[in-house]
């Protein structure tokens, strides 16, 4: 087996050389997306002033939007690699004994009326719970911290060594699953779970593609207005797009303040999911773990996926 101090370094190094690169690009693409739009703007001028056809506008337009999408792929490949650079530091920081002051206290699962968390230093700075905590959601620390305040039997803890053995050998999905959250709250199951539950109801079947048609419609109004400057077609579909936005304000709004919790939350439990089914388990309590993940024949991953979609249909 590899030296973990050595193959921590190798990643770290390989990592920060990542974000390096990355950087660069993301530098290049914000410098394309100005100048594209440069360009946009030049070809708009010169439509307006009659130099030029309007439909020159599409191309800096398209290339604009091609660039958009270039630039959210880097800057997510950059984020997913400063992530990874924290993960190998964090670890290089505890094997040389510069862990204390960093990471989760558990301060909140501390019991003054535990037998013995307080005089074992479980939670706290400089506890137990810091130093071996890399839980990505609120439920790894609650299983962390239940772990600590609970007993368990000969033939658990031997399953357990028997996982983390497992797990030890396995450092790319250790990353990849520090890697699944931008941030270390991770998901909040209970978050979730509430918002599923005061979920209004789902909107009529025919809002949606009602919305998709008509936003397809007033682009094209708006494209038939420039080059004919002809503008009531597209200032009726204008018209009827604010009076359904409206007519739906509330419930809108109401997922726009939710949104950004339980989308955030999906978002990082699809990516965790996704890694687990795509691995292989061998130890007795990972294969059990690794069973739970499907549910009446459906995956875990797939059934997230379905709650996505169902959360964005609420608007």
């Amino acid at each position: 087996m590899a030296d973990p101090r050595q193959d921590y370094q190798t990643r770290l190094a390989a990592r920060q050389a990542l974000v390096a690169a990355l950087s660069i690009r993301d530098a290049r693409a914000a410098a394309l997306r100005l100048i594209t739009f440069a360009l946009f703007a030049c070809a708009a001028v010169a439509a307006g002033r009659g130099f030029s056809s309007w439909w020159w506008l599409v191309l800096p337009a398209g290339l604009f939007l091609a660039l958009m999408q270039w630039h959210d792929t880097v800057l997510r490949a950059r984020d997913a690699a400063l992530r990874a650079v924290e993960y190998y530091e964090r670890g290089l920081a505890r094997m040389d004994d510069r862990w204390s002051g960093t990471g989760p206290t558990g301060d909140a699962f501390l019991d003054p009326s535990h037998l013995y968390a307080a005089d074992l230093d479980l939670f706290g700075q400089g506890s137990l719970f810091q130093l071996l905590s890399v839980a990505r959601s609120s439920a790894g620390a609650h299983t962390l911290a239940d772990w600590l305040l609970s007993p368990a039997s000969p033939a658990v803890v031997a399953e357990r060594q028997q996982a983390i053995d497992e797990l030890s050998r396995r450092v790319d999905l250790r990353e990849q699953l520090w890697s699944a959250g931008a941030e270390t709250t991770g998901v909040h199951p209970d978050q979730l779970v509430a918002w599923a539950e005061a979920a209004p109801a789902l909107p009529l079947a025919w809002l949606r593609p009602t919305a998709t048609a008509l936003s397809l419609v007033v682009a094209a109004t708006a494209i038939v207005g420039i080059t004919t400057n002809q503008y009531l077609p597209f200032f009726a579909g204008l018209v009827l797009a604010a009076l359904i936005l409206y007519r739906f304000a509330e419930r809108t709004s109401r997922v726009l303040h939710t949104a950004g919790s339980w989308s955030r939350e999906l978002d990082v439990l699809a990516h965790v999911l996704a890694t687990l089914e795509a691995e292989r388990v061998e130890s007795t309590a990972l294969t059990r773990l690794r069973a739970r993940l499907d549910s009446a024949g459906v995956s875990a991953r797939t059934a997230i996926g379905q709650l996505h979609q169902i959360g964005r249909a609420h608007v």
